[in-house]
């Protein structure tokens, strides 16, 4: 009986103590970096410090371009704290769990050309801070009336990019540091002059140059495909063998908007087209450029032909050229 009793009155005293544990407070640790680097505190592995008030939050703020961490309270001024606890006000994240202020604060590259002419290159390093937290980060890079801006999208009230098709956005801190010619976004002439082309437009030139899906560093392409049809496109769509080979009288590349636009290669052929089975005037001599059109098929030592059938019509064949007894 002594024994049963004894056991008793220790797990009594057992269960006393662990409830008296569990009433007090357990000390509240938070992220922080000690002097020298407590205004530099955004990198892994970010030592936890104890708080001086069990019952206090961590916090990480962009503090004048500089980022900060620690336990809440600590903060002397109380202005400062109150921007921590207002969910709208992104420059301070206040957090209640055990070192739970170690996420990494974004940066991007921060610029703009008007007031400084290096923005329009390519940037490097790890960017600026960025005012208000954003996860994982979103960067932003834009052309505006021809000037580069670059900046964070957290930063921006409204979509950085709304209306502008030269505008990209980014995942990632420093994230837009890319070059001009990657933002710009090219315009050239894309089509193909085959059977498609009904009313010769691409043959022509006149047709109006469209955006380009990829970075083509303001250029655009005329080429003679095999088989003799005309291509036109943005430089992005070629391989870089294709770029290389791309300078001859079968193909050429050109800068700026819809520049690959008007006959391409200049100086091909162009006949007078008719059949005197649809038109009378066909049997006559052709002494204007009415009926003059150029040829689809581009070859160097293409011709002009004039022929005399059976039936009143001269068909051109693929391989089939006129016979000296209708040649004219």
């Amino acid at each position: 009986m002594a024994f049963i009793v004894k056991f008793h009155l220790h797990f009594l005293w057992l269960l006393l103590l662990v409830v008296s544990v569990i009433g007090q407070n357990l000390p509240k640790f938070c992220r922080s970096c000690p002097p020298p680097n407590s205004l530099n505190c955004n990198y892994d592995n970010i030592g936890a410090f104890r708080c001086q008030n069990e019952t206090d939050n961590c916090y990480v703020r962009n503090l004048n371009g500089q980022i900060d961490r620690g336990c809440l309270q600590e903060i002397s001024i109380d202005s400062d704290r109150q921007r921590c606890h207002d969910p709208d006000d992104l420059s301070c994240l206040e957090c209640t769990g055990m070192s739970c202020n170690s996420a990494l604060w974004p940066t991007c590259h921060v610029c703009q050309e008007s007031t400084d002419p290096t923005c329009r290159g390519e940037q490097s390093g790890v960017g600026t801070f960025c005012e208000r937290y954003n996860a994982p980060g979103s960067c932003f890079e834009r052309i505006v009336n021809g000037s580069v801006e670059r900046g964070c999208r957290s930063d921006m009230v409204e979509d950085p990019c709304g209306g502008n098709e030269h505008c990209r956005v980014f995942e990632g801190s420093a994230s837009n540091g890319h070059a001009v010619r990657e933002i710009l976004v090219s315009k050239c002439v894309q089509c193909r002059a085959d059977d498609l082309d009904v009313d010769r437009s691409c043959l022509s030139g006149s047709k109006g140059g469209t955006s380009c899906v990829g970075p083509s560093d303001g250029r655009c392409y005329s080429r003679i495909l095999d088989g003799g049809f005309l291509e036109r496109g943005c430089r992005g769509n070629l391989t870089l063998d294709e770029v290389q080979r791309c300078n001859g009288t079968m193909c050429g590349i050109c800068i700026g908007d819809g520049c690959n636009s008007g006959i391409f290669p200049e100086d091909r052929l162009w006949c007078n087209k008719c059949n005197s089975g649809n038109t009378s005037d066909c049997k006559i001599e052709v002494t204007d450029a009415s009926k003059s059109v150029i040829c689809k098929i581009y070859t160097e030592d293409n011709m002009c032909y004039s022929a005399i059938s059976s039936n009143q019509t001269c068909k051109f064949l693929k391989n089939l050229a006129c016979s000296s007894t209708n040649r004219m």
